[in-house]
């Protein structure tokens, strides 16, 4: 049996840190106001900290980390207490796969994205804190995080702000929408990621793992 071209992060993790890095840059303005100068598109990055777990939880993530190669390779990583909506947890509503059958996005004068989704139940709750994917190509993904809750309509549309914007250079027209185990392109961060030494009992007692997305046309 073959390994699959992007492996997915093990789900187990005594903590997790999952957010969005973003070199900023204060910039003076002549007046004595501040303004703020972004380098690049903001990236997620998390951090995965390991303590006691099973041997078959300890196998996964060594495994795991001999297969990336170092930066080589990529992988799915997530949040992983958020593999599905927070309504959700035990699983989506009856008929819905999590696949939405359309979407847009606008900004609005705030200079935030505003997301709506299409091909939702009607009543669907999504809550703050949430994430939607956007996957194209063979493996291309786009994670975005909701920043307000919302509910679908009775047509089946929700709109809510989201972070970071979509970004339209990336991301095609017909990309999909999904709200089940969303998750993003990422690589390891080989010089801050390190898994400690095993105990008599067979597992690695520790660990941290570094990584961040690699947002890939």
């Amino acid at each position: 049996m073959a390994l699959p071209a992007i492996l997915t992060m093990p789900v187990w993790a005594s903590q997790q840190v999952f957010e969005i890095q973003r070199v900023d840059y204060l910039a003076p303005e002549s007046g004595g106001r501040l303004g703020g100068i972004t380098a690049g598109f903001p990236l997620w990055k998390t951090t995965v900290t390991l303590g006691v777990m099973s041997l078959d939880q300890s196998d996964a993530w060594r495994v795991f980390i001999t297969a990336l190669r170092g930066a080589q390779n990529k992988f799915y990583g997530y949040d992983a207490a958020r593999l599905l909506p927070r309504a959700y947890a035990g699983g989506l509503p009856t008929g819905f796969s999590g696949t939405c059958s359309g979407w847009s996005q606008t900004i609005d004068s705030n200079g935030y994205a505003i997301l709506t989704l299409a091909g939702l139940p009607a009543g669907l709750v999504l809550k703050a804190g949430d994430y939607v994917d956007f996957r194209w190509g063979t493996y291309q993904r786009s994670l975005h995080r909701l920043l307000e809750s919302a509910a679908a309509a009775s047509t089946g549309y929700a709109t809510a702000s989201i972070e970071p914007p979509i970004n339209s250079n990336v991301v095609p027209v017909g990309a999909v929408a999904h709200l089940d185990n969303p998750a993003c392109l990422m690589k390891i961060v080989t010089s801050e990621t390190s898994l400690g030494a095993f105990g008599r009992r067979g597992p690695i007692e520790s660990g941290t793992i570094v990584a961040v997305q690699d947002l890939v046309v």
